[in-house]
């Protein structure tokens, strides 16, 4: 073939279908399962980010999906303790989410963290309290042993640590955590 011949049409079918073939088998292995995947997990798209309102929508639609665990084991209110979203805790609270869940993570040999260990984690004092007021063990333990207050002194997050151990002392004391 010379530069300004024309290439024939059969010679761009027979490139041309492995390339669709190719394309045909990624779709469907990976096209088609993602519906069902962001599906399943509707209400960790809205936990995530904070839709309050989105969250109260689609749980006033469809209870079951409240303790509903994602490809990592976290069930929404372990998303919106990860992501300080004390607003989402509150709102999965009012319809009954299971505050002592536990989360076995992935890439860990701990596991069997709650909500409350997260955000004692990452230092959120108001999703902290939510969750205290929600019921929320304080004591619970994960497979380390370690409690919230554990995990927050470690941290050094210390309006945390004084909430953790004031609801230690009321819980002691025969009451249920924090006030609102």
């Amino acid at each position: 073939m010379n530069p300004g011949d024309r290439v024939p049409w059969r010679l761009i079918l027979v490139l041309s279908l492995p390339t669709l073939a190719l394309g045909v088998f990624i779709f469907s292995y990976v096209g088609w399962s993602l519906p069902r995947t962001y599906d399943s997990q509707r209400l960790h798209a809205l936990a995530d980010p904070g839709d309050v309102r989105g969250m109260a929508e689609l749980l006033d639609r469809e209870p079951g999906r409240l303790n509903q665990r994602n490809r990592i084991d976290m069930t929404p209110l372990h998303l919106a303790a990860y992501r300080g979203r004390a607003g989402s805790l509150d709102e999965l609270i009012r319809h009954g989410a299971d505050v002592n869940a536990r989360w076995n993570m992935v890439s860990s040999d701990d596991g069997e963290w709650t909500a409350l260990h997260v955000a004692a984690v990452y230092g959120d004092a108001a999703c902290v309290r939510t969750l205290l007021r929600g019921g929320a063990e304080a004591d619970a333990r994960t497979k380390r042993g370690l409690t919230a207050l554990d995990l927050a002194r470690l941290h050094q997050n210390g309006e945390v640590v004084d909430d953790l151990f004031d609801a230690g002392k009321a819980r002691a004391a025969g009451g249920h955590g924090p006030s609102p």
